[in-house]
């Protein structure tokens, strides 16, 4: 049973708001969503805690049976969109380039990202070829 509701919830994720956006227990709750896909969330809270307890999580990638783990850097967040798009897109150019998934690897694409949020837009928030070099 739960894996057909998991199933039709990744085939049509509903947004989801969650109060206490700022407690542990609920950033693990939407952590777990997002990653599987399940819905879309709007978090309820003082929206620099949210964020600082978020960075301060930071991010957990597992290839090959080992983990690597990583702090977002902090920036001032104006705009979140396309910051996934911008993750991605640094990962796989990362790949493209055969360089090899390690934390360095995930601390430079995490750092791209980041610097995406510090504008408005998505695809004009992405960061400029001189601002990646100056990351790498």
């Amino acid at each position: 049973v739960l894996e057909k509701r998991t199933e039709r919830a990744r085939k049509n994720p509903q947004r989801i708001v969650l109060p206490e956006g700022d407690e542990e227990r609920t950033l693990e709750a939407a952590n777990i969503l997002l990653r599987d896909q399940l819905a879309k969330l709007i978090l309820i809270g003082p929206k620099q805690r949210i964020e600082d307890m978020a960075r301060e999580k930071g991010y957990e990638y597992i290839f090959n049976k080992e983990t690597f783990k990583g702090e977002a850097p902090k920036v001032n967040v104006v705009d979140t969109t396309g910051a996934g798009d911008c993750f991605v897109g640094a990962f796989v150019s990362m790949l493209a380039k055969e360089k090899d998934i390690n934390k360095e690897t995930l601390d430079i694409v995490t750092k791209i990202a980041s610097l995406s949020t510090t504008r408005p837009g998505s695809s004009v928030s992405s960061p400029s070829s001189d601002e990646v070099k100056d990351i790498l």
